[in-house]
């Protein structure tokens, strides 16, 4: 049987455009799912799948690399980098972002998801000209 963590590592390695309406998410998360992120919080199934429909829609390849992981019965943290093409992103060259999820559990699903990731590396440092602004005042810092 798969723990759950490998189910975790297995969907997000396979999940796409063309399956978010599978049963991929369902047997993942809980109906009631509470799910945050740097830029976006939501407590709902049919919300989370609705924010990976815009998110993947001009992604043409996603994948996840699992480095660390710490659990027990009731939590896990998990450490990745997630390398994603989007050809209106970048230029369409990779982009990647090193982050962690702190997951709670119950009932064998998944109840809590948070990811924490540098959401200006993701998004403003591949702008061209906010980019070279950004990378500035981090350099300054």
């Amino acid at each position: 049987m798969q723990t759950i963590i490998e189910r975790l590592q297995r969907t997000y390695n396979c999940l796409n455009k063309e399956n978010i309406d599978s049963d991929l998410l369902d047997q993942l998360y809980t109906d009631d799912i509470l799910f945050q992120d740097p830029l976006h919080q939501f407590q709902s199934l049919s919300k989370l799948r609705d924010y990976f429909k815009r998110l993947y829609k001009n992604v043409d390849h996603i994948s996840f690399n699992y480095q660390d992981v710490e659990a027990n019965d009731r939590e896990a943290f998990v450490t990745w980098s997630m390398t994603f093409l989007n050809r209106n992103f970048n230029k369409g060259n990779p982009v990647t972002v090193e982050g962690i999820s702190h997951l709670k559990f119950r009932d064998g699903k998944i109840s809590s998801h948070r990811d924490y990731f540098d959401s200006t590396h993701m998004i403003f440092d591949h702008i061209p000209l906010m980019g070279r602004i950004i990378r500035m005042i981090k350099n300054k810092l």
